[in-house]
């Protein structure tokens, strides 16, 4: 997502508001995300890029739909990301501000008057998601012998207790003490 930031380069505006959307598979970036997460919605929201003297300040504000399958029973969970990140653009090629308050990462570099963030809205957004997701927090799972989803019901698999076979040694033990 290329910006033209060309009028405050030139000291027209302070300000300047983009609208973000973009589907991040077909940007490229979509090894950023893992494999089982789908969007619903191209990823939204809002860059605001501001002159503030000394620096050019980039506010990223994308706004992801997205669903995950559940970490329990695998059933789809659908929830909105809202993440919020801010990258700087030098003025004059270096910064007066504190320089070690920053890492490499945050600074973009413009060139012929465009900044392109896709990768950093892809790469924050990645980062974002969750790594565990619950359809509910009393989600059974499900049985570890058929697969069937517990939250529909008993599956009829027989309950025993198995014993770790690195374990099955001590097995005896307990049959001694009866």
């Amino acid at each position: 997502m290329k910006l033209d930031i060309t009028q405050i380069l030139g000291g027209k505006v302070r300000t300047l508001e983009f609208p973000i959307s973009l589907d991040p598979v077909e940007t490229g970036y979509g090894e950023y995300f893992p494999e089982d997460v789908t969007f619903t919605a191209p990823i939204g929201g809002t860059v605001t890029v501001t002159d503030r003297g000394e620096y050019i300040s980039v506010q990223v504000d994308p706004v992801a739909e997205y669903e995950l399958p559940c970490s329990r029973c695998l059933v789809p969970v659908g929830d909105t990301l809202e993440v919020s990140f801010e990258r700087l653009i030098p003025s004059g090629g270096r910064f007066s501000m504190d320089e070690e308050l920053y890492d490499e990462e945050d600074i973009l570099t413009v060139t012929e008057g465009h900044i392109d963030i896709t990768k950093d809205i892809c790469e924050e957004t990645a980062l974002a998601l969750p790594d565990y997701v619950l359809c509910d927090e009393d989600c059974p799972g499900l049985c570890p012998k058929c697969g069937k989803a517990l939250a529909d019901g008993d599956c009829g698999c027989k309950k025993e207790k198995e014993i770790d076979p690195r374990l099955k040694i001590f097995e005896k033990l307990l049959k001694d003490e009866e």
